[in-house]
């Protein structure tokens, strides 16, 4: 009778651990896609991003250097494009921490989702405004563009 009953839980843990799987990715999708950042009509960030293995992986494609005013404009944008791996860390309602970066040099970054097409990235929380990133298609894949400076 025990090894009998040990037998079921067994088969009920192996089939409830697939589905338990299923539900993280599901949590995950919504952060899934292309997005990008804008300012005045150029593209100066884009991260693309896939569900894989209950984990939600990309990368983030951005000038190598940038700088930011006090109130959220980039500038100051410079070559070459550099690409980060991003991967998802802690999801908690409406927000995924994201790891921005090489595993031993690395940024946590809110992204809040504000619609299913609208996430907000809180690179400086609480000293500039979030970054706003709007879900584009999939394809064809963006690249960023560096605006000329205007002297």
């Amino acid at each position: 009778m025990r090894i009998t009953a040990l037998i079921r839980l067994t088969s009920l843990l192996l089939f409830a651990m697939p589905l338990a799987g299923c539900l993280r990715n599901a949590r995950l999708q919504p952060f899934a896609g292309q997005w990008v950042l804008k300012q005045s009509g150029a593209n100066l960030m884009v991260i693309r991003t896939h569900v894989s293995r209950r984990k939600l992986t990309g990368i983030l494609i951005a000038p190598s250097y940038l700088d930011e005013k006090g109130d959220g404009r980039l500038y100051e944008l410079k070559p070459p494009l550099k690409q980060k791996p991003v991967r998802s860390r802690k999801l908690k309602n409406k927000s995924l921490e994201l790891l921005v970066g090489e595993r031993t040099d690395y940024d946590v970054i809110p992204m809040t989702l504000t619609d299913p097409n609208h996430a907000q990235l809180h690179w400086a929380k609480g000293y500039v405004p979030p970054w706003h990133f709007e879900r584009v298609p999939d394809q064809p894949p963006l690249q960023p563009q560096i605006p000329e400076e205007k002297p």
